[in-house]
């Protein structure tokens, strides 16, 4: 993410909301503490889609609308993420290839083998381009 703001032209700003959980309820918790900052930001980019979709329902409850005022990107693609309004823009990972990783690793650890906590997976995503985005605009 941060090559693809900089080759834009763009900073990465700041993490604005430390971890929580990935739920519905933590993105409507976030949405009060999203609508306190100054300046507002215009775009959030979220760890998943059920913590999106809390959160544009808690920016909708606020008066903020999406894409309008903020646009607002999930990670998942679950089938959801389609069928709210505005449907979510989103980063679809394969979850069959990530349980084949995932079972293989245990497979080999239960036969023995020695797996490495330091491992790195990378396994491919792609971007599933919605309406919940829009062009880049000037900070409120």
């Amino acid at each position: 993410m941060a090559q693809a703001l900089a080759a834009h032209g763009l900073a990465l700003p700041e993490a604005r909301f430390g971890s929580r959980d990935f739920s519905l309820e933590a993105g409507r918790g976030a949405a009060a503490e999203f609508v306190a900052l100054a300046p507002c930001p215009t775009a959030v980019i979220c760890a998943s889609d059920q913590l999106a979709i809390g959160l544009a329902s808690g920016l909708h409850a606020r008066g903020l609308r999406v894409p309008d005022d903020v646009s607002l990107i999930g990670f998942d693609d679950i089938q959801t993420a389609e069928l709210v309004i505005p449907p979510l823009t989103t980063v679809r990972q394969d979850r069959l290839q990530i349980g084949a990783q995932a079972a293989g690793l245990l497979l080999r650890q239960l036969a023995g083998a020695n797996c490495a906590p330091d491992k790195i997976v990378t396994l491919p995503v792609s971007f599933q381009i919605r309406n919940s985005t829009s062009a880049p605009r000037p900070a409120a």
